[in-house]
Formats: structure tokens, sequence, C-alpha cells
């Protein structure tokens, strides 16, 4: 039995929104491109993969040379040692015969494995074999010399390790076997012996050690493909979206106003600041270990963190590092590799000056200061967060745009921009777990977004609208899953949980810990501009609690950046690791919160005297516990800073206790305003009684103070 869904009449219809000539047949591809977008993505993590196999085969040859392997992973798939007893019966006392780690290794004993000639407490002559610090197999050297004994074979493979003498299976003591994961670190094979002193027979020793390269793998044909197909099916589905956007009867809106095109002063300043500051400003503390990540992706065949996690690959969030993969193959200058961070600055600030600043209202257009003062914490967040090598750039213009996409979709009433918030989201995820932020800008707007969504899937229908959200939401999956597996990223993402680090959430206080600390992530440039953004924060949610808006701000956007930055200091909490490096990411909304600050400062609630003292206590406490620390930067970034290595001063002074006092000085000020000891305007009186005495203070036309 079949149904078949009836279409609405005329009179059921959202005012409005009408069928037009060809919209089933644009239903009909919205839905298939993206539901075949959406399970190809789901898909691309188990196409197969080529899997690159590496080996090692070491004989010593004539000059019994040792071979070093650094760059393969850390303990191999399985190793396996052969030599013949008679020759190893001839080796000098105090040998090493072979040894998976180098001389002078500070795990050579610990983590690898070593065979070598040594004497028992009763000076009897033995050969060892030694895994991990456990001694695997000890015979003495007269069973070396039995003729029965052939070969000394050790095998180490997934499950189990074995040491034993071939040829002598009735005597128990020469086989050993641990179960379990015991094989030894592997960083090339090296041995003590040379030409001169290695016994006769030795030549014929072999060591064979399977690499394990399981992240080395590079996509099929059929993978390429498949995922090619749903790329295209994924931007499909978001065109035939957009012609089922036209059911309003309203004319398409440039995706990029002209007004772009247009720069004003505060533009121009802030372009140059950034660009001055990309050529001397300072780096992060993760710029050279990103770089070299960079540099041997190349050779390795993925993206390794090779500083940790046993070289598993970064994925699944670890696109933004193949951007510098690109970059380091080029070149590896330091202007040149952050060239992508300059671009996001420059980006991030066109964003809020022509998407969020419009959008906060008519006041916010038109009033010049609010955008100086946005201008001014946003280069702040980015000079000290954002000038490096670091995700946060990418991951602070991601939850920008994500907004500024949600708010165009809430005012235009349609799909797109909706649905391209989706996509920008996951991918800012996707740059790193701070990313997480995004969602709390999805969600901020999610209640007038899905009463659009409802009203069009009246007419549409469900399934046109799911399809390509699903299938932009995952296309990060392609990204993901470009040339690994689905068991690959499992498996990496477990050696990351367990070796850490991988706090909980109610680990975040460390970071809060690490920001008000002495030291490089607590500097007075990282301290000022989360501490003003908080600031700013708690005076626009204090307005808002009384006015229930910003006076002169649009009262729905205001709302929902409010909602935005609060729910991002919420999720952050989530993040595994608790830097205060990740503060970055609050670069671009940080700015857009300081022009609303701005403008609840014109609000009544505010502009009481008394509420201007207080505002002025909270500035001073600001720079107070912003100056409460060293001036301290990264590593050679450092070099000639002043008060690196102390509080700022002023005359020996230090900044934090003049600003102290001041914060209590103003606090007082509105107590007695408040408690009516002091008049409303006391500095006016002030100003009044001097002009009395003072002719040059009067505000006539025609005195030096008008």
């Amino acid at each position: 039995m079949t149904t078949t869904r009836e279409r609405p009449r005329d009179d059921e219809r959202p005012l409005g929104l009408h069928p037009y000539e060809g919209m089933a047949r644009d239903r009909l591809m919205a839905i298939v491109t993206g539901f075949l977008g959406a399970f190809l993505a789901v898909l691309s993590g188990f196409l197969p993969v080529h899997q690159d196999t590496s080996e090692i085969h070491w004989t010593p040859g004539e000059d019994y040379t040792s071979v070093t392997a650094p760059l393969v992973s850390g303990r191999p798939l399985d190793l396996t040692i052969t030599a013949p007893c008679d020759a190893l019966a001839e080796v000098d006392d105090g040998t090493r015969v072979f040894s998976t780690l180098p001389e002078g290794a500070p795990g050579r004993i610990s983590d690898g494995l070593v065979v070598q000639r040594s004497r028992t407490a009763a000076d009897t002559p033995v050969l060892e074999v030694v895994v991990r610090n456990l001694t695997l197999l000890s015979v003495p050297v007269s069973q070396l010399r039995d003729p029965a004994c052939e070969t000394l074979r050790v095998r180490a493979e997934t499950g189990i390790l074995v040491a034993e003498l071939t040829g002598m299976d009735a005597d128990p003591d020469t086989r050993a076997a641990v179960p379990g994961a015991m094989r030894p670190q592997v960083t090339g094979v090296y041995t003590d012996l040379t030409a001169t002193t290695a016994p006769d027979g030795m030549a014929a020793a072999t060591v064979d050690v399977t690499v394990d390269a399981r992240y080395s793998s590079s996509p099929t044909l059929l993978k390429i493909v498949l995922m090619v197909i749903g790329v295209i099916a994924t931007v499909a589905s978001v065109f035939y979206l957009h012609r089922l956007d036209a059911i309003d009867g309203r004319r398409d809106r440039r995706f990029v106003p002209r007004s772009w095109k247009r720069l004003s002063p505060v533009d121009g300043v802030v372009i140059a600041v950034l660009g001055f500051w990309h050529l001397v400003g300072a780096n992060t503390s993760d710029d050279g270990y990103l770089l070299t990540m960079a540099r041997a992706a190349g050779p390795s065949g993925y993206m390794a963190n090779y500083y940790r996690w046993l070289g598993s690959p970064e994925s699944p969030v670890g696109w933004y590092y193949e951007i510098l993969r690109v970059f380091a193959e080029v070149s590896t200058a330091s202007p040149w590799m952050r060239l992508p961070t300059l671009a996001c600055g420059i980006l991030a600030w066109l964003i809020i000056s022509r998407e969020v600043v419009p959008r906060l209202g008519r006041l916010a257009r038109r009033w010049y200061r609010p955008r100086w003062t946005g201008a001014a914490l946003f280069l702040a967040f980015w000079m000290a967060f954002n000038n490096g090598l670091r995700p946060e750039p990418v991951i602070a213009l991601g939850a920008l745009l994500t907004w500024s996409l949600v708010e165009r979709a809430i005012a235009t009433r349609r799909l797109v921009p909706g649905v391209a918030a989706i996509g920008v989201a996951a991918f800012s995820l996707g740059a790193g777990p701070t990313g997480l932020m995004c969602v709390a800008a999805l969600a901020a707007g999610s209640r007038e977004y899905l009463r659009s969504l409802r009203r069009r899937a009246r007419v549409i229908g469900w399934a046109p609208i799911l399809g390509p959200v699903l299938a932009v939401g995952l296309a990060l999956l392609y990204t993901v899953f470009a040339d690994q597996t689905v068991s690959a990223v499992l498996e990496a993402t477990r050696i990351r949980t367990e070796l850490g680090p991988s706090l909980p959430w109610y680990g975040e206080k460390d970071r809060w810990v690490a920001l008000f600390g002495v030291s490089a992530d607590g500097g007075v440039a990282r301290r000022f501009p989360v501490l003003l953004m908080l600031m700013c924060l708690a005076l626009v949610i204090a307005v808002m609690l009384r006015r229930g808006t910003v006076p002169g701000a649009a009262a729905g956007p205001s709302r929902r950046l409010v909602g935005v930055i609060a729910g991002s200091l919420l999720l952050l909490v989530f993040t595994p690791t608790k830097w205060t490096h990740h503060f970055g990411v609050f670069a671009g909304l940080a700015g857009a919160l300081a022009v609303l600050a701005v403008i609840a400062l014109r609000s009544s609630s505010v502009s009481l005297s008394r509420s201007r003292w207080l505002v002025g206590a909270a500035l001073c406490l600001v720079v107070g516990l912003s100056t409460a620390t060293d001036n301290t930067w990264w590593y050679v970034s450092d070099y000639g800073i002043p008060f690196s290595s102390s509080f700022p001063a002023i005359g020996g002074v230090q900044v934090n206790y003049a600003a102290f006092i001041a914060a209590l000085v103003c606090v007082l000020v509105a107590g007695l305003i408040h408690t009516g000891v002091l008049p409303d305007s006391p500095g006016e009186i002030v100003t009044r009684r001097l002009a009395r005495v003072l002719p040059f203070l009067r505000r006539a036309p025609d005195t030096p103070a008008a």
C-alpha cells in the first residue's frame, strides 16, 4: 500500500510562501543530493586505503655497521632476531650483541630490547635477552656450545614475546615466552661488534623489523571517486536548497555586500596594526612544535604529532595543520607560515565592522566610538594570543562567521545561511576542540531559525531541508577520513585519551589558575583582554537585567551575542586541555561585545553619576589585576621587553597598587553619592567653584575653557 503526501492548499500555506514552477524537481534533487552527500561522508571512513608497508632487514655485512631509523613509529608490528649459537658463545664479555636503542639512550633497558654477554653473581658467563627491564632469557654460555644448539631466536609480535634456542626443545630452560604487549621500542639496530671483534659465523645473524605504519596510508581510486561524488552532491544540495528559498518571492541578497569594498579609517588602522604585528610581533609557544609537525608530514606521509601520542595522526581535529603542511613545502620562513593567521585576522575584523556592527542597531552603525572600542579589544586579543601557528585564529574566525550567518538567516528568513553556519561550525570544531564554542552560536539562534524551518517545511516538506543540513554538517568527515580509516582514527583518539593530557570538565580551574599565575601564560598582555571582556560582559548583562535590553541596540542580536559568549565560556570546560592559549578564540566575539558595551554605557542605568563611578572602579580593578604580574612573553619574544621579570611600575610605584587605590576611591565616591553625602555630579560642583577663583576655567564663549 502506498501513500502520497498532499500538498497544502492555498489557505494552509504560510503567508508569502508559494510554490513555483519546477519546485517539485528542486525538492527531489535536494533530497537525493543531500542524503547522498551525507551517506558518502559517513561511508568515507569505511572505504579502502593503500597501506604502506615498511620493513628493516639488517645483516652484519663486512663492517657490522649499526642502522639508525629514527622516523619509524615507536614499537614495531613484529621483530625477529636470529644468530648462530656457536658464534654467540665466542662473543667477549660485556658486549651488547644487539640493541634496538643506541648507547646512552635513557630508556635503552627500560624501553628497548638488548641481547648481551654478561656474568652472573657467581661469575658464570651467560647470554641475556632483556626486554623492557625484564630478563626474558638467561642461558649459560656452555649451553650455546652444545652441538644441538642451532640459533638464538627472539620473536616479538602483537600479544606475545618469545626467546628460545632452537634445536634444544628438550630443555625447558632454553625457551621463555611472555604474553601481552611487550614489543620493545625500536629506533634502529645497534651492535658493539666490529669487523675485528666479531667471531666467525656471526655474519649469519639477521634482524627483521616490520614497522608499524598503520597511519601511512593513501586513498584508493574508489575512495577518491566516491568522496569527489559526495562533495559534488553536497554542493548541489545547497544549490537546490537555495532555489527552494525562492518560494518567498524575494530577490537574492549578495553574499558579499558592496559595502565590503569601502574601507573606513578604523579599518585601515586595524589592518595596518595586524600587518605590522605580523612582522615584528610575538609568536605563540607552540610555533616551533607545529612547524616541525608540518615539515615532518611530507616524509612520514601523514600529519603526525611526533612530540607525543606515539606518532598518531591529528585526526579528527587536524585539517588546519594540512594547510601548514602545504605552506611548509614552499618555505618555512615565519612570516610566510603565518600568512593564514594574518588572513584570518583581517577577515575577522571585516566581518565585525560590516556584518556584526550593523546588526547591533542603528546607533552602532552611525556612532564611531563603538567601532574604535571594538577594534581596540579585538587587537588586544589578537596580538596577545593569535599571532602564531596555533588553530585559535581559525576558530575565532569560524565562531564569528557562524554567529554572523545565523543572524543573516534570521534577518532574511532564508535557509541557506543557516546551513552554511552549520558547515562553518563543523569545520571550526574540526580545527580544534575549542571549536565547541560554535555550538553556542548555533544554539543562540536556534529558536528563530527553527521557526523559519517549520514555516518553510509546511510548503516544501522536511526532507529537502534535512538532506542538505546533514550533508553540510557531515562534510567535515571528508577531511577526517581523506587518507585514514575509522579504525585508525579511533585508535589515535584512544591513544590521546589514555596518554593525555585529557582533563575532565572540573579541571577548568587549571586554565584560570594559569591565567592568574606569574608566567607567560598569565602575562599582562594575556590577562588584560580576557578580564576586559568579562567586564564588558558583566556590564551588558547588568544593563539587560535592569532595562530588559540595551537601549539603542537591537534587542535580538544583542541577547544572542551575550548568549554566545556566555555559552562559549561554559563549553570551554569540556575541552580536554586547559591552556590559556584557548582564550584567543574569543578575539572576534570580544570585539563585537565591546561595541555593545559602549552602547550600554549610554543607558540611563549607567549614565547616573553613581553608576559611572562604579564602572570606573571596575575598569581600575581590571587594570590592577592585569598588571599584578610580569609582562612576560614566550621564549625569544621576551628579549628586551620592559618589566619582563617584574610587575609594571611607574616611578618606582607598581601600577597595580595605584589601580587598586583608584578603584577603592571610585567605590567610595559612588557610595557617598548613593547615600546623598555628595551631589550627583561632584566633579561639576568642584569645577564651578574653581571657576569662581580662576576665570580662565569659565565656560563662556571667549574663555580658554570653552
